[in-house]
């Protein structure tokens, strides 16, 4: 009679294959409302945190990543294959570390960053973790290597490019290749000096960093979060989905980008509100911090 009852001819099997598929996809849909659209979370001095409240309300707004693909390592790799964009690279660590630099003589009204890494050797480990290993770190490695084969010729009056083919991860290829070919005494001489993280009271140009929580090149506890929020000139907006260089939206994320948008909003606001801006510069933490 069991077995009667269970035969593909009575359609059994199908309904509970749509009866499970149903359950599953209602269960699914109500994590989502439930737990996973949040408003970002934005850490700065308060002179600033006004500014960005008034003129790019985007930062205070609830942020709603695409439904079918809203954890950090998917919203990273939908990213790479919607729209053809790397997955790293390192402007956005030179922007901070040039303006941490120059200070008051950076020569900018504002900036922007978006999925910056703070903290070097925090992106390291995080590579290194087995998944993200997979994902990520033998991939960026293997491309790397490849760029040094290339130019085999140039690379190996400073380099031993034999050895640094050899690198498997990130942290190798650094070991063999970046923090030798610019002249740092070891990796982690050379780490320490491109980790923005330490150097947030050094600058005085009003920056907007963006950053996801769960971020696989960027941990969420690799950025300076108490530091930006004694700070009068760097803003840190957190989302909690996103992923590095993600924070695809809408049913249909190559159409609609969380990135985009905010840097129209805040791009018009430095250039129609240069003067509040400037006037961050006279600020010290103690008087651009929260109170």
């Amino acid at each position: 009679m069991l077995s009667s009852f269970l035969s593909p001819q009575n359609g059994t099997w199908t309904e509970l294959f749509f009866l499970l598929l149903g359950l599953g996809a209602a269960f699914y849909l109500g994590y989502y409302w439930a737990c996973v659209p949040q408003r970002p979370q934005l850490v700065t001095g308060s002179r600033f945190l006004a500014f960005l409240e008034q003129h790019c309300p985007i930062t205070v707004e609830t942020f709603y990543p695409t439904l079918w693909c809203f954890e950090g390592r998917l919203q990273t790799i939908f990213r790479v294959l919607l729209q053809s964009r790397p997955l790293v690279s390192y402007w956005r660590i030179l922007v901070l570390n040039h303006l941490a630099r120059m200070g008051e003589a950076a020569g900018l009204v504002a900036a922007l960053t978006l999925s910056a890494c703070w903290d070097s050797f925090e992106t390291t480990r995080s590579l290194e973790t087995p998944l993200n290993s997979l994902l990520f770190n033998q991939h960026l490695t293997a491309g790397l290597c490849r760029i040094v084969d290339r130019n085999r010729k140039v690379m190996e009056k400073v380099v031993n490019v034999d050895f640094v083919l050899q690198a498997h991860t990130i942290r190798q290829f650094d070991e063999r290749y970046t923090s030798v070919a610019f002249g740092y005494q070891d990796c982690v001489t050379y780490y320490r000096a491109a980790s923005p993280r330490t150097k947030v009271d050094a600058i005085q140009t009003p920056v907007l960093s963006l950053n996801a929580a769960d971020d696989p090149f960027s941990p969420f506890h690799a950025l300076p979060l108490q530091a930006a929020q004694q700070s009068p000139h760097v803003a840190l907006l957190v989302t909690a989905h996103g992923g590095h260089i993600g924070f695809l939206e809408g049913l249909l994320p190559w159409q609609h980008c969380y990135m985009s948008r905010l840097f129209h909003q805040y791009a018009k606001a430095v250039f129609q509100h240069p003067a509040e801006l400037l006037s961050l510069r006279a600020l010290s933490p103690s008087e651009g911090g929260k109170s």
